[in-house]
């Protein structure tokens, strides 16, 4: 019968109107027999979640089926006296948390207050005209809970303009005590002094201006925390919603403060469970291939911060960004050379050019198993040591292949890239795939990589190795061409949210390979920082004016020469090159005495 049932409450009939009044009977008895328990305790919580979820079937009817995360959402709505809700864009957290919750209390207690803000005033008009709909137009809360607009049964028009404005509504309640309104919205940093509210929600305060600005940001911060949160009475419950822009947002002192006293429930949210299997959060409403869509219109940045919730700075990611890019930090003043290389292609070959080539090469295999939606991704990536002494990461493999694919493309890499070492994860079905190649190992010069899972996955132990060439630019990353910023993106990723991503197939592919050239770095004697390592010891050229070059001690003089040679000159050259400056400057001097 429910679903025959029409938008218009005047031709709603008498036993629909009956069947209403029962099912809030029951919404309101669930409501009224949670009050007999403490309050935000788990025996209360369990009838609020019955009451709001019973009243969200019956009396909202959304367009799509109640997706389990949404079950979620209610229950910490009725749990937690302080909650934080960082949900993907687009996931309905806006009418869950500021148009259903306070429609479903206003139906069972008249005499609630809330206190909504929204980044914009528009925005806060909008979401209270869908609340007033709910309240004076949904055929169903009518007829099963009555009449709340003061229209209906008072006729003095002015009284009505006060209870019902674009900013706030009253409605008919027994406790004429209470001065607040029923709901009240406002934009920021709007006056909100002298109010009182039992129920406080914050709904996507930020933006990117806002974000991006660190005195907006402290100016926002600065009127939540002593103008607006004050006004929460001291039983309350204060909801905060949005979407992260940055990891030290107005969210993230939220986060903050949680950490050091536990003051809020937070939930974090990610659109995508599982990328290797498609796995989505809400598949009704964004489907894998939808988010993929998606994330190609807005870039892969913006989307991982509106859709995954994916925010981390410099400060806090173990590879940060800067180091790929290059620049000068504003905080602290330092400049990175950074690895991109506009030169470089991927596949391009061991030949760079006529002066420069990789003279080392290692390609590092981190194997999958299957090829189903479920399976994680075979990476690889060919790392290779050119005459520069730079890491120069030549090509990269990230794709979901079975056993036999796998093989024949490692043997094709290997065929093309004639690697000194292929590294591969040692485990039960990679120790398979080294022992398939048979005849063919002989293209192949298969090394294992042994792993655990807390060496594999702690980035404390697994990167560390790496993070010091990457900062000092010595790690060339191909940008040449689309195909190579398309690839190189997946592991810059993979890097940069190093900890956090579903996936890091190319990074643990990329660590096997150097930890394979890591012993001819040492060989070599290629110690970061790259001028350090050919000039000495930055501390001692300033005590002693001099520079040291392979442990041959040079006057600043020669300098420049050597700096000059370098920078073409493969490093094996540099030793002796240093050794006949070295003579010649011995000679020089004992002439001049």
């Amino acid at each position: 019968m429910e679903n025959n049932v029409t938008l218009d409450p005047k031709i709603l009939t008498t036993d629909d109107e009956k069947w209403y009044r029962e099912k809030a009977g029951v919404v309101n008895a669930l409501y009224q027999s949670g009050l007999n328990y403490p309050q935000w305790s788990d025996e209360r919580a369990k009838y609020w979640f019955e009451s709001i979820t019973f009243f969200v079937d019956h009396f909202i009817k959304p367009p799509l089926p109640r997706p389990e995360f949404h079950d979620d959402w209610y229950w910490w709505m009725v749990r937690e006296s302080a909650y934080l809700n960082l949900s993907p864009r687009d996931h309905a957290k806006t009418t869950l948390h500021s148009i259903i919750k306070p429609v479903w209390e206003i139906c069972c207690d008249r005499n609630i207050t809330y206190f909504i803000v929204f980044q914009t005033t528009d925005v806060a008009k909008l979401i209270l005209s869908q609340i007033k709909s709910q309240l004076t137009v949904n055929p169903r809360i009518l007829a099963g809970f009555g009449v709340f607009n003061p229209m209906d049964i008072e006729q003095d028009e002015r009284k009505v303009d006060q209870d019902w404005s674009q900013y706030s509504i009253t409605v008919n309640r027994d406790d004429f005590s209470i001065k607040d309104p029923t709901v009240a919205v406002a934009g920021s940093l709007t006056n909100v002094l002298s109010r009182r509210v039992a129920r406080l929600v914050v709904d996507d305060l930020l933006n990117d201006k806002i974000a991006s600005s660190q005195a907006e940001s402290e100016r926002l911060e600065r009127w939540y925390f002593n103008d607006v949160q004050p006004i929460l009475l001291s039983d309350g419950q204060e909801i905060i919603t949005g979407t992260r822009y940055r990891s030290g947002d107005f969210y993230g002192k939220i986060i903050k403060l949680s950490e050091e006293g536990g003051l809020y429930k937070i939930f974090v949210g990610d659109a995508i469970i599982n990328e290797a299997a498609r796995e989505v959060l809400w598949p009704e409403r964004w489907s894998y291939k939808a988010l993929m869509r998606q994330r190609q219109k807005m870039g892969k940045t913006r989307f991982n911060r509106n859709y995954r919730n994916w925010v981390i700075s410099d400060e806090d990611s173990v590879f940060p960004m800067i180091w790929f890019k290059g620049g000068t930090d504003e905080k602290s003043g330092l400049g990175y050379p950074g690895c991109y290389d506009n030169s470089l292609v991927l596949g391009i070959g061991p030949k760079i050019n006529k002066r420069r080539w990789l003279r080392y090469v290692a390609i590092g295999v981190d194997p999958a198993i299957g090829t189903s939606r479920g399976s994680k991704f075979f990476g690889m990536v060919v790392l290779g040591l050119d005459t520069r002494g730079q890491l120069v990461i030549a090509d990269m493999v990230r794709r979901q292949l079975g056993f036999v694919a796998q093989k024949r493309l490692v043997v094709e890499m290997s065929q093309f890239w004639k690697p000194n070492f292929v590294v591969v994860e040692s485990n039960s079905y990679q120790k398979a795939l080294t022992e398939g190649l048979g005849e063919e190992s002989r293209f192949v010069p298969v090394v294992p990589w042994f792993t655990t899972g807390s060496t594999k996955h702690k980035p404390d132990i697994a990167l560390p190795a790496m993070d010091v060439h990457f900062e000092q630019g010595r790690f060339r990353i191909p940008r040449g061409n689309r195909d190579s910023e398309e690839k190189t993106d997946m592991l810059i990723e993979e890097l940069h949210f190093w900890g956090r991503h579903d996936t890091s197939d190319l990074a643990m592919a990329l660590w096997f390979a150097f930890e394979r050239i890591r012993p001819e770095l040492e060989r070599l004697g290629i110690l970061p920082p790259l001028e350090d390592m050919i000039f000495g010891d930055r501390r001692a050229r300033e005590q002693q004016g001099m520079v040291g070059v392979s442990g041959h001690i040079l006057p600043k003089s020669t300098v420049k020469h050597i700096r000059r040679m370098a920078s073409n000159a493969p490093l094996s050259h540099l030793s002796v090159l240093a050794k006949r400056k070295s003579r010649h400057e011995h000679r020089k001097h004992a002439r001049s005495r």
